[in-house]
């Protein structure tokens, strides 16, 4: 069964998260104000819970419902309102404010993300097309392929399969 783990440092909808072995990292969201959607960025630490602690901020202002994917080290924040298709880059373990790391194919409001240690893969909404980027590569996004359908989603992977 699930337990109390902590609080966020504001409630939110549609915000983002990514993680490392040690810290979960969430980002964005929109909590009722204007539809540009929060800015900034909070942590946690894994082994000692908690409250989460303001982590730096996000460019920009399209920042709700977009998706995070990660490597060990390195976190990417894509997509966003109005279908944004910047890509922002943030050291998992210094944080701070994010970079912006080139643009995806096709812009997204409500798409997914997956990522091994090497490359992450982002799609869906209204497009079809995926797309994949080297988390060592500033530049933008190279297409991937086609989803079966476009759809809002999700994603999920572990570091050995994407």
């Amino acid at each position: 069964s699930a337990s109390d783990f902590g609080d966020l440092t504001t409630a939110v909808y549609g915000g983002a998260s990514l993680s490392s072995a040690t810290r979960a990292v969430f980002a964005g969201g929109y909590n009722g104000g204007s539809l540009s959607g929060i800015t900034t960025q909070a942590y946690i630490t894994f082994a000692s819970g908690g409250t989460a602690t303001s982590a730096g901020s996000l460019i920009g202002s399209n920042n709700w419902m977009k998706t995070g994917c990660s490597n060990s080290t390195i976190g990417l924040w894509a997509g966003g309102y109005d279908e944004f298709d910047g890509i922002q880059k943030i050291t998992i373990a210094s944080l701070g404010t994010a970079d912006d790391y080139g643009d995806l194919t096709n812009g997204f409001h409500k798409g997914g993300g997956l990522s091994s240690e090497t490359v992450a893969v982002f799609g869906g909404d209204t497009s079809d097309e995926m797309c994949f980027k080297d988390f060592t590569d500033g530049g933008n996004c190279s297409v991937f392929g086609d989803l079966i359908t476009p759809a809002r989603m999700g994603g999920i992977s572990d570091l050995v399969r994407t």
